[in-house]
This record gives structure tokens, sequence and C-alpha cells, in this order.
């Protein structure tokens, strides 16, 4: 069973590698672009193994962005699972939207999204968006079980 649990810098910097690898940004031009006071960042953690990064951003009063930085490969259920309950909270905290943006070649993210009920809604040359809105929660919510 995943859980988030607060992430550390050495967390962070492996997140950076898993997700910057190859590019030319620096990790503290990476992490100074990643706090604020409109982000949040969780471990995602399977028992004592680090896995990844659940990044929350505001972009507006009640829409959040959510970030998603992963190694390859874990259990997609329980990844799928930890998503939708993260979303759940989410909506239930008093959040209206929620959004994802997804590099275009990044099929498998887009289908994760996708199973949690995201939806598309645009798409640009280097990103896909994809949302899920409380109004479409709250009208199924046994869909998310």
């Amino acid at each position: 069973m995943l859980e988030l649990l607060p992430l550390d810098k050495a967390q962070l910097q492996q997140a950076y590698e898993w997700d910057r690898a190859g590019e030319m940004e620096s990790f503290d031009h990476y992490a100074a672009r990643l706090t604020g006071g409109e982000w949040v960042h969780y471990a995602i953690m399977d028992g004592d193994d680090f896995t990844g990064v659940l990044s929350l951003e505001l972009i507006a009063p009640t829409t959040c962005s959510i970030h998603l930085c992963k190694r390859i490969g874990g259990d997609r259920y329980a990844l799928r699972r930890l998503l939708i309950d993260t979303g759940i909270v989410l909506f239930r905290s008093g959040f209206t939207k929620l959004v994802v943006q997804i590099r275009r070649e990044n099929e498998a993210a887009t289908a994760l999204a996708a199973s949690c009920g995201m939806t598309p809604e645009s798409e640009d040359d280097q990103y896909r968006y994809l949302t899920l809105t409380a109004e479409a929660y709250f009208a199924n919510q046994s869909r998310w079980n």
C-alpha cells in the first residue's frame, strides 16, 4: 500500500534525476521553481521504499494542479488508488477542479490520468492537459471505489 509522507531534500534530488535527466535545468533551479506558498510536496512511499513525489500546486483559489514524478514501474493500481484518494480529499476540502499537465509523449501518464476519471481539456505542442471537476466526481461517486 502506498502512502504519502513529508518529502526531504534527498528525495527531491532523486525526483529531479528521474524527471529532468538530460535536460538543462539545474537542481537548484528545479528546487526553487517548486517552492513557495502555492506548492505542497509529498514522498510516495511503498513501505520503506521511496517510489516518487506527489506535488500539489494551487493555480487558482479552488483549482489544484497535480504533479507526479515517479520511478519507472511500480504498482499501477496502488498509484491509481492513491491519486483518486488524493482527489477525493481535495474535492471534499472545497476544490472544484483538478488539472494535470502531461508531456505529449508520455502515454502511460495520460492513461493513468484517464483511469482516474480525468478528461482531455486541451493540448499544445508539448503537453496534454486533463481535468476532473468536483461536479463530475460528486455526480458519480461510486465510480471511484
